[in-house]
């Protein structure tokens, strides 16, 4: 049964509680903007417009929105899904769920996680956003909100590429490709189990948690190659 609500809302009708939850893939935004451009012959001065002409341009160039965040399992005990042996709703879930509930007006986030926080200083996600059923208890939460989401995916990869002709039946293509054009750093996914308790290190540091990301993987330094191609 399709039922056109939000994902925070609910209805229980005759005895039975309905939720509506969005998938685990979904993305509501993306760009994808792929283009080539070649260079026109100047009107220069002829050595400078043939070192100027038939370079090939090339982006590929994508911007999306991030994945959801998987709500946080209910600690209660017992648990109603487990003593049923209920299946839990999420993508790729094998195991017995039920979820944690939203508590209202509290911020989901410790700071804005598209933002240039510090995984060295931050938990960034807010443990006391989140409330759990009484015991033996359902409760209302649902797998995924649409505005509980990993940070937003850039993907920004050029290239300049030009063919250069030897002999009558010789080329020497010479190619330059860079990915992540702008060096932008992948800060690694947060921890999203609310079982983990957050612990931090002699130096206020955080290690392990709710929200915590180990920026010792933090990965997306800029790369490039050049590539030289004799045809013939």
């Amino acid at each position: 049964m399709f039922l056109p609500w939000r994902a925070t809302e609910f209805l229980e009708i005759s005895g039975f509680l309905f939720l509506k939850t969005i998938s685990g893939l979904s993305i509501p935004h993306r760009i994808v903007i792929a283009a080539n451009y070649l260079t026109p012959k100047a009107n220069v001065y002829e050595p400078l417009s043939w070192l100027m002409r038939d370079w090939q341009i090339g982006a590929y160039l994508v911007y999306r929105s991030g994945y959801v965040i998987m709500a946080p399992t209910a600690q209660n005990t017992p648990n109603p899904a487990q003593l049923l042996s209920l299946t839990g709703s999420a993508v790729h879930a094998t195991n017995k769920a039920a979820y944690a509930q939203r508590v209202p007006g509290v911020p989901l986030y410790t700071e804005d996680i598209n933002s240039h926080w510090d995984p060295f200083a931050t938990f960034i996600l807010n443990d006391d956003a989140w409330t759990h059923p009484a015991a033996g208890q359902f409760g209302y939460g649902v797998p995924y909100y649409n505005d509980y989401r990993y940070r937003q995916i850039a993907t920004e990869n050029m290239s300049l590429a030009r063919i250069f002709r030897l002999k009558e039946y010789a080329n020497l293509e010479l190619r330059v490709e860079m990915q992540n054009l702008f060096n932008r750093t992948a800060i690694p996914n947060p921890t999203i189990q609310l079982n983990v308790p957050q612990t931090v290190n002699s130096q206020g540091q955080p290690t392990a948690g709710y929200g915590y990301s180990n920026a010792i993987n933090a990965g997306g330094q800029r790369t490039g190659q050049i590539v030289a191609k004799i045809r013939f």
